[in-house]
């Protein structure tokens, strides 16, 4: 769930950088990274 709300953070925030290295967003644009936030998500609930 973690990872999933900081891909969604990163695009709202337009950041660039986390722990010093390039962001989902920042290397595939804010809506794949969206998508991917989205599905980690959602198969959370499924573990």
């Amino acid at each position: 769930i973690h990872t999933s709300t900081l891909l969604h953070d990163d695009v709202v925030d337009e950041s660039s950088l986390r722990r010093g290295r390039s962001t989902a967003n920042a290397l595939w644009g804010n809506a794949p990274s969206v998508l991917v936030g989205d599905f980690l998500y959602s198969r959370s609930f499924q573990l």
